[in-house]
């Protein structure tokens, strides 16, 4: 049971650290330009999941089409 938490532990840890990076990358980027389209897209899906209760995988895969069109 002790080998199951840990390994639950170390996965939340990997998540969030993606999240905060992701996250800084958007808002504190390299080239000092604020990334406006995908603030605004993580706000928009932020918002089906927690309004529309929408699956994380149906907004993913739509998040994922609207970036590559924008692109």
């Amino acid at each position: 049971m002790g080998a199951l938490t840990a390994v639950t532990a170390a996965v939340v840890g990997v998540i969030l650290n993606l999240a905060v990076w992701f996250g800084w990358q958007v808002l504190v980027p390299a080239r000092g330009v604020v990334d406006w389209f995908a603030l605004v897209l993580g706000v928009v899906a932020f918002a089906a999941m927690q309004r529309f209760k929408i699956g994380v995988v149906p907004v993913v895969l739509a998040s994922d089409v609207i970036g590559l069109a924008w692109h």
